[in-house]
């Protein structure tokens, strides 16, 4: 029960997700993008799946990751550290059977100064090729709504693809409101190594206005399917408020932004504070993050899922 996605851009790798988690009995929220800083690069994973799992597999990973002492690694090195951990959680928890335990992983090495998108499908790692990649119960509403990979890739500006992010998941946590639900949280893992949060209003912000265009629109949809007698007159109405009302909402919309410097729209999240104050420790040589362990108390061993 969640939603991740990760998006590539000119200035890095964006994971966005939720933050309900829960079983039948019980629901709470906490971040679902988890990170690791170590000696030759930086990681932020997205999950889906059983809680305990996942967070107890992401952070055997982190750990692989942070004792590492050797020469500074490529992406591709590094995750295939990184592969090696999965692929034996999965085995040890899932035995052969399909696991619906999975991740969307930013992976950042300074040896190469850039940041690429994996995801796991099964046990398996692999790299993006389509600029984008959407995990859990989502995964094909959010694929669906985004329509191919036109506005992410190394290419595209950040601001843009998290704008495009938010509405989907936005669109997608409307949808399934029992399974997908919390605040939303983006993450930009940038080409230096750098994270940026968005802040919470402004998530809000997306969240709101491109759900209130959406139902505009699908008003318009419908008419436009109508061909009865009489019925154009009913549909140059309907366009007529949609054209109307989204710009009175982006007027709205551009007015808010506007009451606040530029850029500086709050803080993040409740839940990526964590994630926050861990990019803001350094990295001592020879030392592992001091975040490093921040689960192991709360998580059981994959293996005894």
């Amino acid at each position: 029960m969640t939603i991740a996605a990760g998006f590539v851009n000119r200035s890095g790798v964006l994971l966005c997700a939720d933050t309900l988690v829960g079983d039948s009995q019980q629901s709470s929220y906490r971040s679902k993008i988890i990170g690791s800083r170590f000696q030759d690069g930086e990681a932020l994973f997205g999950y889906c799946g059983v809680l305990g799992f996942s967070e107890s597999a992401i952070q055997r990973c982190a750990d692989v990751l942070e004792r590492y002492r050797g020469r500074p690694r490529t992406i591709p090195a590094i995750v295939d550290s990184i592969r090696k951990i999965w692929t034996s959680a999965c085995r040890d928890s899932h035995g052969q059977q399909t696991s619906y335990d999975q991740i969307v992983m930013a992976v950042h090495s300074k040896e190469e100064r850039e940041v690429a998108l994996y995801y796991s499908s099964d046990r398996v790692l692999a790299q993006s090729t389509t600029g984008f990649e959407c995990i859990g119960i989502g995964d094909f509403m959010c694929r669906h709504l985004l329509g191919g990979d036109v506005y992410c890739g190394l290419q595209a500006d950040l601001q843009r693809v998290f704008e495009l992010a938010m509405c989907c998941v936005a669109r997608v946590k409307a949808a399934m409101p029992t399974a997908i639900g919390g605040n939303l949280m983006a993450a930009n893992l940038g080409n230096d190594g750098g994270l940026k949060l968005f802040a919470k209003l402004e998530i809000e912000w997306v969240e709101q206005y491109s759900l209130k265009f959406e139902q505009l629109a699908s008003y318009a949809a419908f008419a436009f399917t109508e061909m009865a007698e009489n019925s154009d007159a009913v549909f140059e109405r309907v366009l007529k408020e949609l054209n109307r009302e989204s710009r009175s909402m982006r007027e709205q919309w551009r007015a808010e932004r506007a009451r606040y410097a530029k850029g500086k729209f709050g803080m993040p999240p409740a839940e990526a504070y964590d994630l926050m104050y861990l990019f803001q420790q350094p990295i001592e040589e020879g030392k592992s993050s001091p975040e490093s362990t921040t689960h192991d108390s709360q998580c059981p061993p994959a293996s005894q899922e």
